[in-house]
C-alpha cells in the first residue's frame, strides 16, 4: 500500500444541526491537497490510519526509543 502522505481525518460535531456533517479526509501531497468525502475514499484512509495506529509505540516507549537513538548518535 503506498504511503498516503500527510492526512487528517475530520469528524464534525453535531452542534445545532439535526444531521451530522459527513466525515472528510484532508490529504496533502507534494503538489497539492485534497478533501475526500466519498465513503470508499474515507474507508481507505481509515484503514491506513488504523494500520499506522496499530504499529505505533506508546508515548513512553516512543520517548525511550528517541532518547536511545539520540544517545547512540551523539556517543557512538
Amino acid at each position: 500500500m503506498p504511503s498516503p502522505g500527510a492526512l487528517v481525518l475530520l469528524d464534525f460535531p453535531l452542534g445545532s444541526r439535526v444531521e451530522p456533517e459527513p466525515p472528510v479526509v484532508y490529504s496533502e501531497s507534494l503538489t497539492g491537497a485534497l478533501y475526500l468525502d466519498r465513503p470508499v475514499e474515507l474507508a481507505a484512509y481509515e484503514e491506513a490510519w488504523a494500520s499506522l495506529e496499530s504499529l505505533a509505540l506508546e508515548q513512553d516507549e516512543s520517548r525511550r526509543l528517541i532518547v536511545k537513538i539520540l544517545e547512540e548518535v551523539h556517543h557512538g
